[in-house]
């Protein structure tokens, strides 16, 4: 139990779930009783029915041994040797002493006999022989009814008295008589029955099943009643035996009908509704009782194992709200379901993984790019770049020699200004706008060193006024000059340069040629694998591994870049549309 609370406590699904198993568990159930009131009901009541229709029979044939019994009896003592000598020795010499003995005799066979309380002889002559125990007045008024009139008229004729009881201290009984022959006499035997074994015997019988019943004489008169009033059976019970020969179910109750053929009596037994179904009523409870605990343990049993099935998924809630907190190191760590559950968590697991890595390429996307930004605004402001070339105007001033002092100076204010265009990281410019500052950092390298080198631009028309990155043409015309032409004792610069631009079906080509030294096979690996040492790059500018790693943010294009050193160095730079 505490285990069920403590799921239902902290799981909010198995809470959802368990009202829904609790929804249909109550549907279910209401549809059960619905049916059972439909379907089920009226056929318990029908079994209820035949039941106590069983019962009925029952009775009945309880109050038929005791007629058989009786019937029995009667044979018996008019066969017996003993009445027949003592009823000779009575009408051959008629006196006291043998009317004692044929009395004497009555008593001794009505001992013999149980239930036989007590037995007249009406003998031919209207003699009455009765036996010395067991009789009362009333029993003797019994002669005079229509029923004993009817048998002692009719040769073998029989009739059955209704119950009565002889008096307030005796039990009820009830009368047989039977005409016989002896001989060629006639005698009429009266037997006086004890009924209470027989009534208890019924009693038992209908306590169970019957709230009320009546035994009534073929003319109607209910002459023993259990939970109902004469007056009552007269009137109403009278019409259950003239009308319904067996069996009558109505909303309130049932009344059943069944006849004792040898005595004309009438069995009515009566059933409410509560009596009727009392034992089904109470099966019918029980079982809705171990349905409901049915429900109730599925109920209790189906709880703790949705938890333990759904149990990973509050661990895959809780890494969830772990990493929305921010904890990205956070994964899920589930047992094998073989299920959508598990699915669903290497799912995360690869989701998370994958976030993690696009994060830390974003992570290294934005350094590289605030690099390229850095190198950028390195390149706006150089410090050594301006100040040389000032010297080189002080220089020029000195001797007089304005018109160069001019040419230089413009040639400084349009690299300036190019480099001052470079507000906000702008990226991109013309190629038009690159060649011009290029060609203006040519002429003021010219006067800082005795540059012999011959600098060849070969650009397509339509290229100009293309888009290329900032800043990407200078430093390979740079790295020409001073690591391909210039000589390292004399510092004079000599040699070759060509510049061609030209327009491709995927986009620009640039491309930078010098017929200098080259570069050695060591350097020239490390340079297009990209392994160099950016500490081996200050002070020379931009170089190529700052080209190459701007090319590769901003196209995301590893290719961009083919170096080769044969009698000279050739670098290729291919540019897509922009």
């Amino acid at each position: 139990m505490n285990r069920l609370l403590q799921s239902l406590r902290t799981s909010r699904i198995v809470r959802k779930l368990a009202i829904r198993v609790l929804t249909i568990e109550a549907i279910g159930f209401v549809t059960i009783l619905v049916l059972s009131f439909f379907f089920l009901w009226p056929l318990l009541n029908r079994q209820a029915a035949e039941a106590a229709a069983d019962i009925c029979v029952q009775m009945e044939s309880r109050i038929e041994l005791s007629i058989n019994s009786i019937q029995t009896s009667s044979q018996f003592i008019i066969s017996s040797r003993e009445l027949k000598a003592a009823l000779k020795d009575y009408y051959d010499a008629p006196s006291l002493k043998t009317y004692d003995l044929v009395r004497l005799t009555l008593s001794e066979l009505q001992t013999s006999h149980m239930g036989i309380r007590g037995l007249i002889l009406e003998g031919p002559d209207s003699t009455l022989f009765d036996s010395t125990i067991g009789l009362f007045d009333q029993d003797y008024d019994l002669l005079k009814q229509d029923w004993h009139q009817l048998a002692r008229t009719n040769d073998y004729g029989s009739g059955f008295s209704i119950l009565y009881e002889p008096n307030e201290s005796a039990t009820p009984s009830f009368a047989f008589s039977k005409s016989y022959l002896i001989g060629t006499d006639r005698y009429v035997l009266t037997l006086y029955y004890n009924a209470s074994d027989m009534l208890n015997s019924i009693d038992a019988l209908a306590s169970n099943t019957f709230s009320a019943y009546a035994l009534v004489d073929h003319t109607g008169l209910a002459f023993h009643t259990r939970g109902v009033t004469k007056p009552t059976v007269e009137e109403k019970w009278w019409g259950a035996v003239t009308s319904h020969r067996g069996m009558s179910i109505s909303r309130n109750g049932g009344y059943f009908v069944i006849s004792v053929p040898s005595s004309r009596w009438h069995l009515i037994a009566y059933a409410d509704y509560f009596s009727l179904n009392r034992a089904f009523i109470r099966y019918f409870i029980i079982t809705i009782v171990l349905f409901a605990m049915l429900c109730l343990l599925i109920f209790m049993l189906i709880i703790p194992m949705m938890h333990r099935a759904i149990k990973p998924l509050g661990q895959l809630s809780e890494t969830m709200n772990s990493v929305k907190a921010g904890k990205l190191d956070t994964a899920v760590s589930i047992l094998k379901t073989g299920d959508e559950i598990e699915s669903l968590s290497d799912v995360f697991n690869d989701m998370l993984l994958r976030l993690k890595e696009h994060i830390d390429e974003r992570i290294e996307h934005e350094q590289r790019e605030q690099k390229m930004k850095f190198n950028l605004l390195a390149s706006q402001v150089d410090p050594h770049f301006i100040c040389n070339t000032m010297n080189i105007i002080n220089y020029l001033a000195r001797n007089d020699r304005s018109l160069d002092i001019i040419e230089i100076n413009t040639a400084l204010m349009i690299l300036m200004q190019d480099r001052l265009r470079v507000d906000s990281i702008r990226v991109f410019d013309s190629v038009a706008q690159e060649v011009k500052a290029v060609k203006a950092y040519l002429i003021i390298q010219g006067y800082r060193y005795e540059n012999n080198a011959r600098i060849d631009f070969e650009i397509d028309d339509e290229a100009l006024d293309m888009q290329i990155p900032k800043n990407i043409i200078q430093p390979l015309v740079e790295n020409a000059m001073f690591h391909g032409l210039i000589d390292g004792e004399t510092g004079e610069i000599r040699g070759n340069i060509t510049v061609r631009i030209q327009t491709g079906n995927d986009g620009l080509i640039i491309k930078v040629q010098d017929d200098g030294k080259g570069i050695d096979t060591g350097r020239l690996k490390q340079i297009i694998s990209g392994d160099t040492d950016p500490e081996e790059e200050r002070g020379r500018h931009i170089g190529l591994r700052n080209i190459r790693e701007r090319l590769n943010y901003l196209y995301d294009y590893n290719d961009c870049m083919e170096i080769e050193s044969s009698g000279g160095t050739t670098v290729v730079l291919k540019i897509p549309h922009q």
